[in-house]
């Protein structure tokens, strides 16, 4: 056995092998991590069925998505200096624990209040597993094998996302919506146990507990979890029309740059800002942040345009978004492979152009096609997200140096990739909603009622309900409803086309970033063998 390799973010050394032991510990955390995102995306499908079954409304029940969003993204920055200051066994194994816990309780909850509280703390227990997944890579990991685990963390940006419509949809038509949280328990006892055995048992580190950051940690904690909340509901109140919109994206904006501004001085920080200044780790948090809106192509603007436009229920949802889940099983463990033979740059210029044509492959949309359709942009764009993945945190880790710099850039990745889906969502959300009324308004201009084309749409539509035996004064009422609709549904289809330009075309410019990125030697990452 040769000597050690070189440490990590002020982390010991990286072993020369791993053992079975260990193995197990570290892919039960990684797990945990998927468990995490497939519970956030298996509440936002199946929340028709929460609000019906506690009597919630849709504005109300619009916080139950929030509250696990935002619990979630608050526990990011305590998560990794807890693991330190305390052990990441015992951190994993007690988070993990309580989400069971919660998980089990939750659809025995009785009112909505309940509900959201439930909701809350299962975010901020699941919350924790994905910051301590990267953490756990290059603590334990060794380096030749460190690709191959960032190949496995995509899985739960790229995988999970895509496979959770079929999953919840399978569970809500076999059994019931309770079965949704469930499920997850059986997931956190797996976790439990394979981490419980499996990694390490190191004691307490009180050193690292009483130097934490911790104004570093609340102000980040509490700005983004007041930006999340905003961004999640903005779209609903209406943005800078509701005056909660406004105190919250204040509130968490001046937080945000409280934080910035600790961190730029204090001599321990949270996140050491410093190391923006090398261009490659800018360009690979700003790529991660596009990808995270991009990955919206698939798991947000698809569902919804199949949902709304054709009728499908999850799980009909879920057998178009399996065929882009499947082939994501497999190349995150080829492409830390291929990066040993292709520059890392010209790699994400691949993958981005893919996710591109995945995108432009779709803007043509109409309200005839069906999930069939989509299928060959839907396979493109399975290729292209793991392959962005990897080689994102491939180009980020390569400025790692100094020490602390590995655990200073694992927080931020993680950030990143959390409050980006946020983001993201929002953006989504809104443009579809604007461009939906843009283009109804532009369709109305056109329809006028004593043109002749008019007139005579509205005499098909008006026979078609006549000949249901309705008298002529109700048949012409309704086929202008039917009219109306046809109009908001094609309205739908064009803001949904300009969804997928939209994307695509920032997925374009992100291309064109990575002419200004640096060389990068990955060899570092998986070295290879003498």
């Amino acid at each position: 056995m040769g000597a050690p390799a070189p440490a990590i973010g002020g982390l010991p050394p990286a072993p020369e092998t791993i053992t079975v032991r260990a193995a197990v510990g570290v892919l039960s955390v990684m797990l945990g991590a998927a468990m995490s995102t497939l519970s956030t995306r298996l509440t936002s499908f199946g929340l028709a069925d929460i609000q019906g079954a506690i009597g919630a409304g849709y504005d109300e029940g619009a916080w139950i998505t929030t509250a696990y969003t935002v619990g979630d993204i608050a526990i990011i920055p305590f998560a990794s200096w807890i693991g330190l200051s305390f052990s990441i066994h015992r951190l994993v194994v007690v988070s993990t624990a309580l989400f069971v816990v919660f998980s089990l309780l939750l659809p025995l909850a009785p009112d909505l209040p309940s509900v959201l509280a439930l909701q809350l703390a299962r975010g901020l227990t699941a919350g924790t597993l994905i910051p301590v997944t990267l953490f756990i890579m290059i603590r334990w990991l060794p380096l030749r094998w460190r690709l191959y685990g960032f190949g496995l963390y995509s899985l739960s940006s790229t995988f999970t996302s895509n496979i959770s419509a079929t999953f919840e949809g399978w569970l809500t038509e076999t059994w019931a919506w309770p079965s949704i949280f469930w499920t997850s328990t059986i997931v956190g006892v797996l976790v439990v146990a394979g981490a419980g055995w499996g990694l390490p048992r190191e004691p307490a580190n009180r050193d690292s507990f009483r130097n934490g950051d911790w104004f570093g940690m609340i102000t980040c904690s509490l700005g983004l979890a007041f930006l999340s909340a905003a961004l999640d509901q903005g779209n609903r109140l209406d943005w800078f029309g509701s005056g909660l919109i406004n105190g919250l994206l204040l509130a968490g904006a001046i937080l945000v740059v409280v934080f910035v501004v600790h961190e730029l001085h204090t001599p321990r920080p949270l996140i050491d800002l410093r190391l923006l200044r090398h261009v490659n780790l800018v360009l690979g948090m700003t790529t991660m942040f596009a990808f995270r809106v991009a990955l919206l192509a698939s798991a947000y603007v698809l569902p919804q345009f199949l949902t709304r436009i054709q009728g499908y229920r999850p799980h009909e949802v879920g057998d178009v978004l399996f065929w882009v889940a499947l082939p994501q099983l497999v190349l995150p463990f080829v492409i830390p492979t291929i990066l040993r033979f292709i520059d890392v740059r010209l790699l994400l210029a691949i993958g981005f152009g893919l996710l591109a044509t995945s995108c432009f492959m779709t803007v043509e949309v109409t309200h005839d096609w069906v999930g069939d359709n989509f299928l060959p942009a839907e396979f493109v764009q399975a290729v292209a997200q793991p392959i962005i993945v990897v080689s994102v945190i491939a180009l980020g880790f390569s400025v790692v140096k100094a020490p602390a710099d590995g655990l200073s850039l694992a927080r931020l990745v993680n950030l990143i990739r959390s409050f980006g889906g946020t983001v993201g969502s929002a953006v989504i959300a809104t443009l579809i909603t604007t461009r939906e009324h843009v283009h109804s308004n532009l369709i109305n201009l056109n329809v006028d009622i004593g043109d002749w084309l008019t007139d005579q749409r509205m005499a098909a539509l008006s026979g078609a309900v006549a000949g249901r035996s309705v008298g002529d004064e109700q048949a012409t009422l309704r086929g202008y409803a039917l009219l109306a609709r046809t109009i908001q549904r094609e309205a739908f289809v064009l803001a949904y086309s300009d969804a997928f330009a939209l994307i695509g075309t920032v997925l374009v410019g992100m291309i064109v970033l990575y002419v200004f990125a640096r060389p990068v030697d990955t060899t570092i990452h998986v070295p290879k063998r003498p």
